[in-house]
């Protein structure tokens, strides 16, 4: 458990700093070790479609990591880079197919979470989280989430981040007058 720890920790520094060449390495040689684990295709699949090379490697990897992951947390993750990818290729109703089959944003942890926690933790973990939900949300009504952008939303997923922060406040009035132009 520990030396996944470590390598999780190395493939995020080597991430921060972009350097996909010494994390596809990486997951190339601890995959020679570990041939089924469905961390590692995974990892290696994202990294592929980040460079934008080799993507019908890359769906292939997580593909066949989805049917060796057990961990719902690893699936949504592959589930969510498996749509890009399948964007990526042209395959567009491929992806459309696979996300409208997730779950609806209300059965996300930031959204239960919140529930069963007391004060002040309720509170601290809203105002972690809900920035980063409000910019998305604003992201996708800007448009600004469609195609060249693919590559900052699998940046996203694979590390565990949300994009550039929107303040709070500029997000729900943007979200506001999306929804008085529907009226």
């Amino acid at each position: 458990m520990g030396c996944d720890i470590i390598l999780f920790m190395k493939m995020h520094e080597l991430g921060g700093e972009r350097n996909y060449k010494e994390i596809i390495d990486l997951m190339e040689s601890m995959l020679k070790i570990f041939p089924n684990n469905s961390g590692l295709m995974s990892c290696l699949g994202t990294t592929l479609a980040l460079t934008g090379d080799e993507t019908r490697r890359a769906i292939q990897l997580c593909e066949h990591a989805l049917k060796e992951c057990t961990s719902y947390k690893g699936r949504g993750t592959i589930y969510a880079t498996l749509c890009f990818l399948y964007q990526q290729s042209g395959n567009t109703e491929k992806a459309e197919e696979l996300a409208r089959s997730l779950p609806h944003a209300r059965e996300s942890r930031e959204l239960l979470l919140p529930n069963f926690l007391k004060q002040p933790d309720k509170d601290a973990y809203l105002r972690e989280n809900l920035p980063g939900i409000l910019s998305t949300i604003c992201m996708l009504i800007d448009g600004s989430g469609e195609g060249t952008d693919d590559v900052e939303q699998l940046r996203s997923i694979m590390f565990g981040t949300y994009g550039m922060l929107i303040d709070p406040m500029d997000a729900t009035k943007k979200i506001a007058e999306f929804f008085s132009e529907c009226n």
